[in-house]
């Protein structure tokens, strides 16, 4: 809530000579009883716009966060904004407080202009929305044509593979079976109603691994796919996205001081030592023998 500061109303006095009687004469012969006191009309005071409440950077203003008050006029500034539809539209440059009056200079009508001088592309997201940043070649890109503050729709296509849940890897897997042979010292398989004297074991890998199938003649074969796995397509489409930024984002050289101007030594002083520009590093502490 706010109170609107006002400059206290002071009656004018009239002054008037006394007849004799010991009562004052009006103006045109009538009393001071009689008399119609004008109050004063204050007119060094005029009206400026204020925050209703306090507003982050890159926050648009409307109707519902403006509202007007007094100020004297020798207190008020240039660049002061008087009319609260001059403000309406219209994107704080900076954090603006409660009760703070508004100037030209807080606030911007293209929001992109504050992104690429001063807070960077984060200042122009919305409290409740989030930003994404969206690959764009020639063709995406409508040969290059998009500009900061175009609203756009955009339609993103996602590829989703089937993984395995435990190992984390694309399908499909791939099978490794142990087979053992029965066989002699010499390696080859035993005679028929020879015991076999040892085993051979052999490794066999299945890549990809698919189904195993019986064939009509009972053999027992494994089918697989003859291809990698094809992804699902997904697609989604954003719309009245706002462009706030295109290509890469480039922050801005930092300001570099001015340098002081050196004050003239007069004739027969000693020129002063100017100061270290930066910190003096503390003396070294010498190791004990």
């Amino acid at each position: 809530m706010y109170i609107r500061s006002q400059a206290p109303v002071t009656p004018t006095e009239d002054v008037a000579t006394s007849d004799g009687t010991g009562q004052p004469i009006g103006v045109g012969g009538e009393s001071a009883l009689e008399q119609t006191f004008i109050p004063q009309i204050l007119t060094d005071t005029v009206e400026v716009v204020v925050s209703l409440q306090t507003v982050e950077r890159g926050w648009q203003m409307t109707a519902a966060e403006l509202v007007t008050d007094t100020r004297y006029i020798d207190e008020v500034g240039d660049n002061v904004i008087t009319n609260i539809e001059d403000a309406i539209g219209l994107y704080a440059r900076a954090k603006i407080f409660q009760g703070e009056t508004l100037t030209k200079d807080a606030l911007v009508a293209d929001p992109s202009l504050i992104g690429q001088t001063e807070y960077g592309p984060s200042s122009l997201i919305p409290p409740g929305y989030i930003a994404l940043a969206v690959p764009m070649d020639r063709l995406s890109g409508v040969a290059y044509a998009l500009n900061e503050g175009d609203y756009i729709d955009i339609m993103m296509t996602f590829s989703f593979y089937q993984i395995d849940e435990q190992f984390q890897t694309y399908l499909q897997n791939a099978a490794v079976f142990y087979l053992e042979d029965a066989a002699t010292t010499t390696g080859e398989a035993p005679a028929e109603g020879e015991a076999p004297t040892t085993t051979q074991t052999n490794i066999v890998v299945l890549w990809p691994y698919g189904r195993f199938e019986q064939l009509p003649t009972g053999d027992t074969v494994n089918v697989y796919g003859s291809e990698y796995q094809r992804p699902v397509p997904v697609s989604m489409i954003l719309q009245n996205a706002r462009v706030i930024q295109v290509g890469n984002y480039v922050p801005p050289e930092p300001i570099e001081p001015a340098t002081p101007t050196p004050e003239p030594v007069a004739e027969g002083e000693a020129t002063p030592t100017p100061p270290p520009s930066g910190p003096i590093a503390p003396t070294a502490t010498p190791y004990p023998n």
